[in-house]
């Protein structure tokens, strides 16, 4: 039985009246409206294909190798650019150690030089005392 739309289309010729896997001259359509037909032999691959020939086809409608030498060009790409930013990395913790490195002989020898100052102050308390103290008892 066929629902309104489809006897429409098949009208209009939008539609044909035939199913498209059937065999050509086969189709019988019975009064209450059953379709009885032969399909059609199919002729394509048995078995599910291997990802590598799924990768293959694709391969070839897309462009091909293009588009395998261009990804493997992007990726060699990348690792440069990984390589770079690692070596700017280390270059960067080196010069970061080295600044720290001197800040801290700076602070250091900036610690000494007041030490000794203060030690000479106060050695020449020290001999301003004696030499007021020798004064004092001549």
């Amino acid at each position: 039985m066929l629902t309104f739309r489809e006897f429409y289309e098949i009208c209009e010729g939008k539609k044909p009246d035939t199913p498209p896997h059937a065999v050509p001259g086969t189709v019988n359509r019975d009064s209450s409206g059953t379709l009885t037909y032969t399909l059609q032999r199919y002729d394509g691959p048995k078995v599910k294909p291997s990802k590598k020939e799924i990768k293959k086809q694709v391969l070839g409608q897309s462009g091909g190798k293009k588009v395998e030498k261009h990804s493997k060009r992007v990726a060699k790409s990348i690792k440069k650019i990984k390589e770079d930013i690692e070596t700017r990395r280390r270059e960067l913790k080196q010069r970061q150690q080295d600044q720290m490195a001197s800040q801290r002989e700076r602070v250091a020898g900036y610690h000494t030089a007041q030490k000794e100052r203060k030690e000479k102050e106060a050695e020449r308390e020290e001999l301003k005392r004696e030499i007021e103290r020798e004064l004092k008892d001549s």
